[in-house]
């Protein structure tokens, strides 16, 4: 299976794909559960999740829009459930401005675990509300007299939805297909419909010293006419230190390094981007920072660790 996934990675990067130009996050292999929610049920440790992202720093509007750069920032919480089927719950929120267009999110997910013979196949859900804000007096018109002129800020609130699946190897493979925006929220302003994604992950770890791993991992974006993806590895070093490289199709490509404090229970990491693709109407950098706390005593159901001075049970 893992010369399969490996394949899959090779036919991604040398076959003839259409770049697709919504945003995605440097770190999403990080955070699989900010775009697959079956993702949330396979967490053994509730954490929270912050990532900030500024892309193509330095951006200078143009014509159309008074804006500056575009900007994401992501806050995730996963908690798993123990003892029922039920494995997980979670929240995701994210905030994306782009110019005189801004979008939040709101999502409540859930998971359920189906045990296999040498694997687990996660099943996830994903519900909440998809927010869009349109403001106007940021917009610059080539026709002062354009009856589309407005300096009114336009807002609507359309409910959303989403599922997916994650399945995890005993033998250190995954698999996730998940299909986000499943409702389609459509707006009258700006760009109209949101178009449902699907998303498609595959990874796997390679022990090449007790001290190091390497883990490669893809991710295939789609709304069904257009593609991209994600390809790239990272090592890891007793877990607390990784660094790596990805290439986004035609787009860019970047760097990871990150770090675990505090007996790695809160984990730091960077991300910087270069774009290389297309980059007459782009700044050429962007910056990442993702922060991930972990919480362990956050159980919900099972047997909780309480601790003592000479032991733990």
């Amino acid at each position: 299976m893992r010369r399969i996934i490996l394949l899959l990675i090779l036919m991604i990067c040398f076959g003839q794909l259409k770049a697709q130009n919504s945003l995605f996050l440097s770190h999403q292999m990080l955070v699989p559960s900010s775009f697959n929610p079956g993702a949330l049920g396979a967490e053994s440790v509730s954490n929270l999740i912050f990532v900030y992202r500024n892309q193509w720093t330095g951006y200078s509007p143009n014509f159309y829009s008074n804006g500056g750069a575009p900007n994401t920032q992501m806050l995730c919480f996963n908690v798993p459930i123990q003892g029922i089927p039920l494995t997980g719950f979670g929240l995701n929120i994210s905030n994306d401005n782009l110019g005189a267009e801004n979008n939040f999110q709101i999502h409540f997910q859930t998971a359920f675990q189906i045990r296999l013979n040498f694997a687990s196949l996660y099943l996830g859900v994903t519900s909440g509300l998809y927010s869009k804000v349109l403001r106007g007096n940021e917009l610059n018109f080539n026709d002062p007299e354009d009856p589309l002129k407005s300096e009114i800020t336009q807002s609507q609130l359309k409910p959303d939805f989403g599922f997916g699946a994650w399945y995890v190897s005993n033998q250190g493979y995954y698999l996730g297909l998940s299909t986000l925006n499943t409702l389609e929220p459509n707006f009258d302003f700006g760009y109209g419909k949101i178009e449902r994604s699907y998303t498609l992950s595959a990874g796997t770890q390679y022990k090449l010293t007790p001290d190091f791993i390497l883990r490669p991992n893809l991710n295939v974006r789609s709304d069904l006419s257009e593609v991209t993806f994600d390809v790239g590895s990272m090592v890891y070093y007793q877990t607390k230190l990784w660094t790596g490289v990805s290439y986004r199709l035609e787009e860019s490509l970047m760097a990871f390094v990150g770090y675990g404090l505090l007996q790695n229970q809160l984990k730091v990491g960077y991300a910087f981007e270069y774009i290389v693709h297309n980059r007459a109407a782009k700044n050429s950098t962007s910056h990442e920072i993702l922060i991930k706390y972990l919480l362990p005593e956050l159980v919900f159901g099972g047997r909780k660790s309480v601790k003592t001075p000479r032991f733990s049970f």
